[in-house]
């Protein structure tokens, strides 16, 4: 899609009139000096040579003898005009936009000349003009804006609360902000990593983020992208999609059981019978026993989440509308804390009810989280190891 925009090379700002002969116009990218490139004014407007100025920025310049178009590409962007004429065109990956300047592209000794006003919005920069001191300021989107987006998105993967969401996020309507207790799960390395970002404004911005999380039972790796948006001068997320997954088991995990299994012998056997009274109560349709086993802190955010639906709602619709029945085996404790143990075990999931039949069944590897309150140990929730999406193509 094309779209056409009248543009008058108007100044940057009210102040921008004429050029000091003895004092010629500096200009910085981000702090640093430009060298090579050299401003100027011209009907109150500040020009920079075009083939310089976009070589200094990094843009790759070439010029097609069958259009005459000469342009500068980097990044997904490319920017085109011909010499002498009045119009700029501006093309992503996304859409084109026709610029038309109202007056014809400046050519001086050879060099064309283009209105910096209008370049560096197209290349990702604000432009800040200063008469008194004689400088020209490219400030590129985003620029000091990392470590706050880099804690952005890191604490919005630790606890998916919508206090990190732009108030348009739809997910804001079932994100219960409930802090949820610290892990007692060692965790052996954590990285966050922004692979790509791009600006789009100094207020909106699209990224990709890599989390790589290794815990004593469980390494992980999760790619997400999202758009991101400011408001009331902080970072927040507009958009996310989980593009990404991998997970394995650490390869010392057997060691781990084995360890449990010999030094708390008492302890692993209880956690391996709660959980096993759990199930048995889930499949039989027990609400009280399948809820004393449930971990509370699940039921309390739930009931904080969604409000309308309790999980006693939920559970007791579940059991009158559906036949699910979780069959466990091979089950050990891979982790034994003093209030959270981990199980390994293969689950065979089935439900006649569901789909009328049709992938009513399903059999996968699973991490079991048990959380101890109440005077046993109670379900919390389970991880299937089988559901990764590790194909990025």
């Amino acid at each position: 899609m094309m779209v056409c925009v009248l543009l008058s090379a108007a100044p940057l700002a009210v102040q921008i009139q004429t050029a000091s002969a003895a004092q010629p116009l500096q200009m910085t990218v981000d702090g640093k000096k430009m060298a090579g490139v050299t401003p100027i004014l011209k009907s109150g407007a500040v020009y920079v040579p075009y083939r310089k100025f976009f070589e200094a920025l990094g843009y790759k310049i070439s010029t097609d003898p069958a259009t005459k178009y000469i342009s500068a590409e980097d990044y997904g962007t490319k920017i085109s005009f011909i010499a002498g004429g009045d119009t700029l065109y501006s093309d992503t990956a996304l859409s084109g936009t026709a610029y038309v300047l109202g007056d014809k592209i400046p050519v001086i000794n050879g060099q064309a000349y283009l209105p910096l006003r209008i370049v560096g919005q197209l290349s990702g920069y604000s432009v800040v003009y200063d008469k008194s001191r004689a400088t020209v300021a490219l400030k590129s989107y985003g620029f000091g804006q990392e470590s706050a987006i880099k804690e952005l998105v890191t604490r919005y993967y630790e606890t998916y609360s919508p206090r990190y969401l732009t108030s348009n996020n739809l997910k804001r309507g079932y994100l219960a902000d409930v802090e949820w207790p610290v892990s007692e799960i060692p965790v052996r390395d954590f990285q966050v990593n922004v692979d790509d970002i791009h600006f789009y404004s100094v207020t909106e911005a699209k990224l990709q983020v890599t989390y790589i999380k290794n815990s004593a039972v469980l390494s992980r790796e999760d790619v997400y992208d999202y758009g991101i948006h400011k408001e009331n001068g902080k970072w927040r997320i507009a958009t996310d999609e989980w593009i990404y997954n991998r997970m394995e088991l650490p390869a010392d995990i057997g060691q781990q059981a084995e360890a449990i299994k010999r030094h708390d012998p008492d302890k692993q056997k209880a956690v391996l019978t709660d959980l096993n009274i759990y199930f048995d109560a889930y499949n039989s349709e027990n609400f009280a026993l399948t809820k004393q086993y449930t971990d509370p802190e699940v039921i309390t955010h739930w009931n904080a989440a969604v409000g309308s639906v309790t999980w006693d709602d939920k559970q007791k619709g579940v059991f009158a509308n559906a036949d699910e029945r979780y069959l466990l085996s091979g089950g050990r404790v891979v982790y034994l804390g003093e209030k959270e143990a981990v199980v390994q075990a293969g689950i065979h999931w089935s439900d006649a009810t569901y789909g009328d039949g049709v992938d009513s069944e399903d059999d996968y590897e699973a991490l079991i989280i048990l959380k101890y309150n109440n005077g046993h140990w109670n379900y919390s929730e389970d991880i299937s190891l089988d559901q990764d999406f590790d194909d990025q193509s």
